[in-house]
């Protein structure tokens, strides 16, 4: 009997990869976070990507669950508890964007052009509640489109918050890309980047995307509110890149009440930096765990559902 281990194959940091393919379209989604880890329609890069050997970079790409953005100082109470999440922003001294990111997603179902991804909660100090996340990707002639559901398979009621953080590639920088934010408001932010619960106007501010407007030198890490929705309800946030003559749309249903727009300038990688636009679809702004505002309570066996996409354009 042979004591040799079996050779295992090198892994990826983000885990088993599953390709979607959809006529010149291609999306990769990774089993770790269930990052949306590539999307590219022809030959033109949609979300900026990272390489397979790397943790994904600055949140890119990531689901951010079960809460999105910050918790100040990591604290909040609810059903009577005090609760402490682990500080992950040390800069701003906030716990940040949930705790699914670094997790291994279950495999549900894949197809071609679609793959489903499952990934149970359990009760932990950070949140001392039980969720099931599931997320479906499905890539089609209309772009990709995210569907997602959680299930509140504890004993009580739980908070609950959700967001998404893919970054959209520019050909040169952002300040030559167009950005329109059909919104009516954005959020005060204090220097650690927590809502002071003032909410402003965008009409002639120096955020004020609700007509198409340059980027330019502005430099964005705002969360704008009071989405104005089409008849269907969906809120379509645009980002046109001159240079290449293309648009893409950023699509979300009236799930996600607000969208974070961050234009990079944080990032400490020369290759990433303003390289890139994150619009992220949220259900509720950050410190929504303290604050209460948009906060999602999902009672026992309780499901919530929301779906948000993504449809690259050309010429437009």
């Amino acid at each position: 009997m042979s004591n040799r281990r079996p050779r295992l194959r090198p892994q990826a940091p983000s885990g088993v990869q599953h390709l979607l393919r959809h006529g010149s379209a291609e999306v990769v989604i990774a089993e770790v976070g269930a990052t949306l880890r590539s999307y590219r329609d022809g030959d033109v890069e949609v979300i900026q990507s990272f390489p397979l050997s790397e943790f994904a970079p600055s949140g890119s790409g990531q689901v951010l669950a079960p809460w999105p953005n910050r918790i100040a100082q990591g604290k909040y109470c609810f059903g009577g508890r005090d609760i402490k999440a682990p500080i992950d922003d040390r800069a701003n001294g906030s716990a940040n964007h949930g705790l699914v990111r670094w997790r291994p997603w279950s495999l549900v179902a894949a197809a071609q052009n679609r793959v489903t991804l499952e990934l149970t909660l359990l009760a932990t100090p950070a949140y001392p509640f039980s969720v099931t996340l599931e997320i479906d990707y499905h890539l089609s002639r209309h772009g990709l489109t995210v569907t997602t559901s959680a299930t509140n398979v504890g004993e009580e009621a739980c908070p609950f918050g959700i967001g998404f953080h893919p970054y959209f590639a520019a050909s040169v920088t952002v300040d030559d890309l167009e950005l329109h934010v059909p919104a009516q408001s954005f959020l005060e932010l204090d220097k650690a980047l927590i809502p002071t619960g003032v909410t402003n106007r965008v009409g002639d501010s120096l955020v004020d995307f609700s007509a198409p407007a340059p980027i330019g030198a502005r430099k964005l890490n705002t969360t704008f509110t009071d989405l104005l929705g089409s008849d269907d309800g969906r809120t379509t946030v645009t980002l046109h890149d001159r240079w290449r003559g293309r648009s893409t749309q950023v699509w979300m249903d009236e799930q996600f009440t607000c969208v974070q727009v961050f234009t990079g300038d944080t990032i400490s990688s020369d290759e990433r930096r303003r390289k890139s636009v994150a619009i992220e679809p949220m259900t509720c702004p950050p410190n929504a765990f303290n604050s209460g505002t948009g906060l999602i309570v999902l009672e026992p066996g309780h499901v919530w559902s929301g779906q948000w996409g993504i449809t690259p354009q050309e010429g437009k």
